[in-house]
């Protein structure tokens, strides 16, 4: 099973906040034969973050490790550039995120962000977001 973890749920397994504990327990009772994915946009996020945020650079690449980052495909972009109209206050990187979950066939999308989770229903994918659901 392929579990994809957007920025949202990465940031709560380096981070302290709300949730924080929910999704690190989560991603730890994965099974062997579950997968944790995300797009490698997420390595820029996640660098970017540990500036923003004055995180431990250690921790957040340590934790980038134990997730299978995929390519962003061409076509990924013209995706994201198109998705319905209902998704119309998703950002932009947001969107890139759903194309490579709907283009890797993604068995569980995990995510704490509001208009991401919307979207992500909107598309069928299966939303999570543990101890938020």
């Amino acid at each position: 099973m392929l579990v994809y973890f957007d920025t949202s749920a990465f940031i709560k397994m380096v981070l302290e906040e709300e949730y924080s504990a929910d999704v690190r327990n989560y991603f730890d009772s994965l099974d062997l034969e579950d997968i944790p994915v995300s797009a490698d946009l997420l390595k820029t996020e996640a660098l970017r973050s540990i500036i923003r945020l004055e995180l431990e650079r250690e921790n957040v690449l340590l934790a980038l490790e134990k997730i299978q980052l995929i390519p962003v495909e061409r076509r990924d972009f013209d995706i994201a550039g198109i998705l319905e109209p209902q998704n119309r206050n998703l950002r932009s990187l947001d969107a890139l995120h759903l194309a490579v979950a709907k283009a890797t066939a993604v068995d569980i999308f995990v995510t704490y962000d509001i208009r991401q989770a919307q979207a992500a229903t909107n598309l069928g994918l299966k939303v999570v977001s543990p101890g938020n659901n």
